[in-house]
């Protein structure tokens, strides 16, 4: 899997997320760029006053909207990704203010994809947390960040083994009995 971070940047100044994470990972950690093709065991960082959305497995970075009344960039991009991976895409909030986050992982979950948050006890700000938990979205996992890698894990086996097992197409006479049963 890839991962995509979209922290609270401040606009106006460079970040230097990806120099402090690069020293945390074994994995590359590149700054987003438009049209990125996202590899797996990568991280991405979105650039300071971008917002970033994901189309056919690329990154796609745009201005903020104008009017972004109520479409923040953590929201606009957990969206992108519902719409794109469907029941791959997985969505964390960490800490954080505000509500960032909640509407975006109400698509993910839609989609049949993976939401965790963290667990607002073990977050420095617990707004983005409390506010997920709060919207009566149902979240698959509570946890804090350090045991957050094994749901992760557990999630992509099971989305592995599920693509191996797809099951065949139906024949001709299971279609037919379908349109009858669909017709009736």
């Amino acid at each position: 899997m890839a991962f995509v971070l979209i922290p609270h940047l401040d606009p106006s100044h460079k970040s230097l997320m990806v120099e402090l994470l690069s020293r945390q990972t074994a994995m590359p950690v590149l700054e987003a760029g438009h049209r990125m093709p996202i590899r797996p065991n990568t991280v991405y960082v979105i650039p300071p006053n971008k917002y970033l959305a994901i189309k056919r497995g690329r990154l796609m970075l745009s201005r903020p909207p104008e009017s972004a009344v109520g479409q923040t960039p953590i929201d606009f991009a957990l969206r992108s990704l519902a719409e794109d991976q469907k029941e791959n895409a997985i969505g964390i909030v960490f800490s954080g203010t505000g509500g960032h986050g909640t509407a975006g992982l109400k698509e993910i979950k839609l989609a049949g994809g993976l939401v965790l948050v963290q667990d607002p006890a073990t977050a420095e700000h617990d707004q983005m947390p409390r506010s997920v938990l709060e919207s009566g979205l149902v979240v698959d996992y509570v946890l804090p960040p350090e045991k957050m890698p094994d749901a992760l894990i557990a999630y992509a086996q099971r989305i592995a083994r599920k693509s191996a097992e797809e099951p065949p197409a139906p024949d001709a006479t299971t279609l037919e009995s379908l349109e009858v049963i669909l017709g009736l």
